[in-house]
């Protein structure tokens, strides 16, 4: 869909920082492709692809492997050496810079809030810079999930779109897997015929987890099941009583 690409560039430079989010199992890569490349053909000569580290808690490896994504030469050992450099680097040219950001899911939490932090304050300061987020729950903290102490809740969000989103019984069976800890509440809201209002990052627990996992679906402005098929699993796995009337 060039129209959702062309958004994606035309948001990037208006409002400077952008979030992008998909729930699980969302097939986003065709979209993923086109807007890279999109951004790249925008911001030819200050266009950086940072891959967040995966399964990374030391300070030192987190900001150098970040820094080297940036382009950024000489030593990094902590965030506050990352901050000065690519401040430094912003500061030597006027040329628009996009940070095209992904796998911030499997980040360490500590370390990505101390990012996204930096993120926020380099929108702020520096008029040419610019960033991109691609993420599902772990983002969506980020933006939302201390209020208004939140790193990123001075980001544009967009979703991708979903395309033809079908899940089998047996995908459906696996999201559930890890959900046993909340039978009682899943249950409950089986029993009910409004789900609340939507929002991107719900405080009510549950839900939150239930519509990251792609179990819930937006409708309209509010919550709902994905489907009948959804609440049949549900209540199979979790010996739920049938929806109350």
């Amino acid at each position: 869909d060039n129209g959702f690409v062309k958004e994606v560039g035309e948001s990037i430079e208006r409002d400077k920082l952008l979030v992008l989010f998909s729930q699980e199992l969302t097939k986003i890569d065709e979209y993923y492709r086109n807007i890279k490349l999109e951004l790249q053909a925008r911001f030819t000569n200050e266009f950086y692809l940072v891959s967040i580290p995966s399964f990374v808690s030391d300070e030192l490896e987190y900001f150098s492997c970040i820094a080297n994504d940036c382009g950024i030469s000489g030593e990094v050992k902590r965030v506050s050496d990352w901050q000065k450099a690519i401040k430094k680097k912003l500061e030597e040219s006027s040329e628009p810079l996009l940070l095209f950001v992904r796998d911030i899911e499997n980040g360490d939490e500590v370390l990505d809030k101390q990012f996204a932090t930096i993120v926020r304050n380099l929108k702020n300061e520096y008029a040419h810079f610019h960033a991109l987020l691609i993420g599902r729950k772990a983002l969506a903290k980020l933006v939302y999930g201390e209020g208004v102490l939140s790193p990123l809740n001075n980001a544009k969000e967009l979703f991708f779109p979903e395309v033809n989103t079908k899940l089998g019984a047996e995908k459906i069976h696996q999201q559930f897997q890890t959900l046993g800890r909340q039978r009682t509440q899943i249950c409950q809201l089986l029993g009910k015929k409004n789900l609340g209002r939507f929002s991107t990052w719900s405080f009510n627990d549950t839900i939150n987890q239930l519509f990251w996992k792609n179990l819930l679906i937006r409708e309209g402005n509010k919550f709902a099941w994905r489907g009948e098929l959804t609440k049949e699993i549900a209540r199979e796995a979790f010996g739920c009583e049938e929806d109350v009337v």
